[in-house]
């Protein structure tokens, strides 16, 4: 075994030991999670399918405001040029204003709504994402219009 694969294994030892998580490089950490912003273009279902690619992610689930604010946080860090919106997992396709996490399917219990929002406009903004312009509060939008998305996995 060469040294550098005994010192990252010798590092993984120690992290598990003091009760470290770790994330992908370039994976943000916060709680039980990581996070992965991708700026590239997909309708919801797309992404969702892309996450599920990226090692079995999903898109995130944002269950508190603390959880939020550092989601807030690492998006001002994104080089997010040309991006309006970004695609997190919340929807209400089954049931009008009933908003539900795609992949728990657990209803949502903390919300972070811009100004008016959602607004549903037609009644067809079935998906949630966050808007840069909102400074990265949630809105609703079409399913079928193509942003970029954030990923979410749980940190080992």
């Amino acid at each position: 075994m060469s040294k550098t694969a005994l010192s990252l294994l010798f590092s993984a030892v120690v992290a598990i030991a003091a009760g470290q998580t770790t994330c992908p490089d370039s994976w943000t950490h916060y709680g039980t999670s990581c996070y992965a912003f991708y700026n590239m273009q997909a309708t919801f279902i797309d992404a969702v399918s892309l996450c599920s690619s990226f090692g079995g992610s999903y898109l995130a689930e944002i269950e508190t405001e603390d959880e939020n604010k550092h989601i807030q946080a690492y998006m001002q860090l994104q080089n997010t040029a040309g991006i309006d919106g970004v695609w997190l997992g919340g929807n209400d396709i089954m049931a009008e204003s009933l908003w539900v996490w795609d992949k728990s399917e657990k209803p949502i219990q903390y919300f972070d709504w811009a100004n008016g929002q959602p607004d549903d406009t037609d009644r067809t903004q079935n998906c949630m994402s966050l808007w840069k312009r909102f400074n990265y509060q949630w809105a609703d939008h079409y399913c079928t219009e193509k942003l970029a998305f954030l990923c979410e996995q749980a940190a080992t």
